[in-house]
């Protein structure tokens, strides 16, 4: 995580100008019509998480995110978020790397000023740093990411779907592991 933090503060100036650059040219998706802001996760794939407040930091919208929209945070003051920004004179604001409290993630917030409301952009830092080619996930990484983890109460052992190969991988109970450590059945 904090070799991801240097990174994005090394290249922090052209990382937030293409933040910012890239939502005041969208401007035309930012009103209260959630619809309309979702256009905003096509254009950015590092975007998780999209919010509007009123010019005192009480939260008017859903929290939109790519796959839902959450009207738990209606009502929510913001202003904490306020205090941890960076200002700029164009009514912009960026904040330092933190870690959400929706994802668990490493996380950047652009927070812009446009018509009367305050709307915040919640990017994921690694996905944006991977965006702008400062890191790449190792392979096997992508791989373990695209599995999906369940119980066969049968066996009673850890199953593995390899969406991407298609394959179950099965770990075998630990008296095996000396022999094999998983095997593989293709379907």
């Amino acid at each position: 995580m904090q070799e991801f933090i240097r990174l994005y503060n090394q290249n922090r100036e052209d990382i937030e100008r293409f933040l910012i650059e890239t939502i005041r040219i969208n401007g035309q998706f930012m009103t209260p019509d959630a619809e309309r802001v979702t256009r905003f996760f096509g254009l950015m794939p590092s975007l998780e998480l999209v919010y509007i407040t009123d010019p005192n930091y009480i939260q008017i919208s859903n929290n939109i995110s790519k796959q839902k929209s959450d009207p738990s945070g209606i009502g929510k003051n913001r202003d904490y978020l306020v205090s941890k920004m960076t200002h700029s004179e164009d009514q912009t604001s960026v904040s330092a790397p933190y870690v959400s409290l929706a994802t668990d993630q490493a996380c950047v917030t652009v927070m812009v000023l446009w018509d009367k409301h305050y709307y915040f952009f919640d990017f994921n830092l690694t996905n944006l740093l991977s965006r702008f080619g400062l890191v790449e996930r190792h392979p096997v990484f992508n791989q373990v990411s695209k599995i999906f983890y369940f119980r066969d109460r049968s066996v009673t052992d850890l199953l593995f779907i390899d969406v991407d190969r298609l394959c179950i991988l099965r770990l075998l109970p630990p008296v095996c592991y000396s022999e094999h450590l998983y095997f593989r059945k293709c379907l």
